[in-house]
């Protein structure tokens, strides 16, 4: 998952799973420290295992700003996004 790249973010790997609400939809979830979490939703699209991992490094292989990606602030009073965060990226809804 290009481990060091992603910390030269400042990004560490969290979890995956799919989400909840969407079964099609299978999300990274990264961490910037402890403010921030940055949530990657790569579709299936009926792809075996294999093919999903694929497609997520490579997504994960691009530049922050080039992800579709949502945050969320670890911290309630944090309202803004990360620094890394591009006009793609929105704030996460639960």
């Amino acid at each position: 998952m290009h481990r060091e790249r992603l910390l030269t973010y400042n990004l560490r790997p969290s979890w995956v799973a799919n989400v909840y609400r969407d079964q099609e939809l299978f999300r990274v979830a990264l961490q910037i420290d402890r403010d921030y979490h940055v949530f990657v939703d790569t579709p299936w699209r009926g792809r075996s295992p294999d093919e999903l991992a694929g497609e997520v490094c490579a997504t994960l292989a691009l530049p922050p700003g080039a992800w579709h990606a949502t945050w969320h602030a670890g911290i309630p009073t944090l309202v803004i996004p990360p620094k890394i965060a591009e006009s793609s990226w929105r704030p996460a809804r639960f």
